[in-house]
């Protein structure tokens, strides 16, 4: 209770807050040169997802600190022939699937995706379709990613690239 208290406060002080962002399609207001933010806001992004998404499993690439957080709204255990999550990205780590095709689509923000070495800009409404053997990464800022994957995404057919 105290968190969500906390995280209400903080949002009603601001008034900038990920919840215009996500729920009513602003563009983010957590940019490093207007807010000086050098981290992501997972604690409060982390309470949205699960607001919006409730039962859902939230996935944070870095208990510590994310970089990238996905929010697994219809799992491959549920049907395996394929997947859907809501990523928002800061950062993802270079890495590749044996297996699946996955497809981005930019909810919000921009996404920098870079596949085999080659950098693509994604705007908000466009989508990127990375096949499976493809080493891929992503920059964004708390960018809102939809991404399906074919087959279903695992934790074995995430292999990070060192």
């Amino acid at each position: 209770m105290c968190f969500l208290l906390h995280v209400v406060c903080y949002l009603n002080f601001y008034n900038r807050s990920v919840v215009k962002w996500y729920h009513k399609g602003l563009q983010n207001p957590y940019s490093p040169s207007e807010s000086g933010r050098t981290c992501m806001n997972a604690s409060i992004i982390i309470a949205i997802l699960k607001t919006k998404h409730p039962g859902c499993t939230i996935i944070k690439n870095d208990e510590q600190n994310p970089t990238e957080i996905i929010c697994e709204i219809e799992p491959s255990s549920d049907h395996p022939e394929y997947s859907t999550a809501i990523a928002v990205i800061d950062r993802s780590l270079p890495h590749y699937h044996n297996r699946s095709t996955e497809t981005y689509e930019v909810i919000d923000g921009e996404l920098v995706v870079t596949v085999d070495g080659k950098e693509y800009t994604l705007k908000k409404g466009e989508t990127f379709v990375i096949k499976p053997k493809s080493i891929h990464s992503a920059k964004g800022n708390e960018t809102v990613v939809k991404v399906i994957s074919k087959p279903g995404w695992t934790f074995e057919d995430h292999i990070i690239v060192k």
